[in-house]
């Protein structure tokens, strides 16, 4: 992933993704980024596929001060994730400067995890606060209310 600056036209690499990283979409054409705000970071996730029935594979990108870096999420301080897979059609929530992810889901499990994340700014890393898991039938429901 190549970051070029809007102000200055400069370009950095931000990362390298992994070697069966593949892209898939419906079209030919940019595809948009969510957006979020944590102090003083604006934070993307980039989602290369638009569609899976079990979980979206989703990457973290912050921009502060005109420079752009991947955001890792920190599960326990010594589990460090590049990406994470979020449950297709339930994007990202942002509740209080809290990132809410939905975990992906598959055969053979009873419950979906439902993340709950803060950012630091210092490591560049979301971390873990806190995991809830969900029936799958009560998770459809909310999302239907």
């Amino acid at each position: 992933m190549v970051w070029e600056s809007q102000s200055d036209g400069s370009q950095s690499t931000v990362m390298t993704f992994p070697v069966d990283f593949e892209i898939v979409q419906p079209e030919d054409k940019p595809v948009e980024m969510q957006k979020y705000t944590f102090g003083e970071t604006d934070i993307y996730a980039y989602v290369p596929r638009y569609t899976d029935c079990h979980a979206l594979e989703t990457f973290l990108f912050g921009v502060s001060g005109g420079k752009a870096f991947p955001i890792t999420l920190e599960m326990k301080p010594e589990q460090i994730w590049t990406h994470i897979g979020q449950l297709p059609h339930h994007p990202f929530q942002v509740t209080n400067g809290e990132l809410i992810l939905t975990g992906g889901y598959g055969a053979g499990q009873d419950f979906i995890d439902v993340y709950l994340f803060r950012y630091d700014s210092m490591k560049q890393s979301m971390i873990l606060q806190s995991t809830d898991q969900v029936k799958p039938g009560d998770l459809i429901q909310d999302q239907d209310q």
